[in-house]
């Protein structure tokens, strides 16, 4: 293994799991404002975190493209394994860096868990309204669909009880 490029890989291996932390941090934020205001139902807050939200998850696949190719470039010091702790280790990256590299795999998991808690608040409040939406149209009745006695034949197109 080439010492000089070994460092260079080290350096910028260091670099990127410090854009990482820093980008985790920015997220792991947002994700607590919006679940604060998801509990709140407080709409402008949710809608204020929009844009910064998709800003941060764009900038986050963008580094998931850098990520492989970083593991890509750890092919040359016979260290493609996969992962980036398993590559800081076939480098000789200091114990540092392998706390860092294992505390943004702990932060993902609960930015990943976040995300469950905010999809699922999304699709359980998109069912309550759809509910009230069906409600109000039917003036406070069940609509005809879901009568249990007469079967309904025919259609709007074609009558087929002549």
């Amino acid at each position: 293994m080439n010492a000089d490029l070994a460092a260079g890989f080290r350096t910028s291996l260091g670099d990127y799991v410090a854009r990482l932390e820093s980008l985790q941090s920015e997220l792991l934020t947002l994700y607590r404002k919006k679940h604060a205001a998801l509990a709140a139902a407080d709409i402008a807050s949710i809608q204020q975190t929009e844009r910064p939200e998709r800003a941060a998850a764009d900038r986050l696949k963008a580094m998931t493209v850098e990520r492989h190719q970083l593991l890509m470039r750890a092919g040359q010091f016979d260290a493609s394994n996969g992962s980036l702790a398993e590559v800081a280790i076939a480098v000789g990256c200091d114990a540092e860096l392998h706390e860092r590299i294992e505390k943004c795999r702990r932060r993902s998991t609960t930015l990943r868990r976040e995300g469950w808690v905010h999809w699922v608040v999304a699709k359980r409040s998109l069912a309550q309204n759809a509910a009230l939406i069906d409600l109000i149209a039917h003036h406070g009745n069940r609509p005809p669909t879901y009568e249990k006695s007469v079967s309904h034949s025919g259609g709007t197109l074609l009558d087929t009880t002549a």
